[in-house]
């Protein structure tokens, strides 16, 4: 496959702490790399260990493909991390949010602040069926999606968090450990979505959030 443009970036990663603390920069890192090839052709590789990683493939004449080897994080595990990429991209487009931190307020997974302004944030994975259950079960997981099914996924997990939107609160769709939701046949796919279809939750935006900013949109 020949490839157009070729993309590796080293990413840190934020080492959480107890829910009282505030996220911090780790000397920890892990190698992404995202290939986009002439012929409409994408990979992304996220490798965080010598045994642990998140692939996804795309070839416009089959379906997706995804892989991971490691195990989910459970519950608000990660939430911090997720928080700190999303902000991650807002600074790099002009924002100068601080750190996130443990939100105490209902519908908020964590927050932070720019001088008297507040950034809430409430966070939800994406992901097909079982998917994390099977990973954490055998340690590996794979599968394939077509590009109408990943977007059904985003919009399902829109959908699970309705209940909490607010127009005070931005949700945060975890892609992190599934980078194949940040595929651009994906983004392209949901936005010939009509805006009003994700705007009519009521959310003050909504961000679809990879391991790097590079691999993070706002979609609404």
């Amino acid at each position: 496959m020949r490839f157009a443009s070729f993309c590796v970036s080293f990413y840190h990663i934020y080492m959480e702490k107890s829910r009282d603390e505030t996220a911090e920069l780790g000397s920890s890192g892990r190698l992404i790399a995202k290939k986009l090839s002439q012929d409409g052709s994408e990979a992304i590789r996220d490798c965080r260990a010598a045994d642990e990683f998140a692939n996804a493939d795309y070839n416009p004449n089959e379906k997706l493909a995804f892989s991971n080897k490691g195990h989910s994080r459970q519950n608000e595990q990660g939430n911090l991390s997720v928080g700190a990429a999303l902000i991650e991209k807002l600074n790099l487009l002009g924002g100068k949010w601080g750190p996130p931190v443990w939100g105490n307020e209902h519908g908020v997974d964590c927050f932070s602040e720019d001088g008297a302004k507040k950034l809430l944030i409430q966070i939800t994975k994406i992901s097909p069926g079982d998917y994390f259950k099977d990973l954490n079960k055998h340690g590996s997981a794979s599968g394939q999606r077509d590009v109408e099914e990943a977007v059904s996924d985003i919009m399902r997990a829109v959908r699970k968090k309705a209940g909490q939107a607010s127009p005070q609160i931005v949700l945060a769709l975890d892609a992190t450990d599934t980078p194949v939701y940040t595929m651009s046949v994906v983004l392209a796919a949901l936005r010939r979505k009509p805006e009003a279809e994700l705007c009519r939750f009521g959310w003050q935006a909504i961000w679809l959030v990879g391991a790097e900013p590079t691999l993070t949109a706002e979609l609404a």
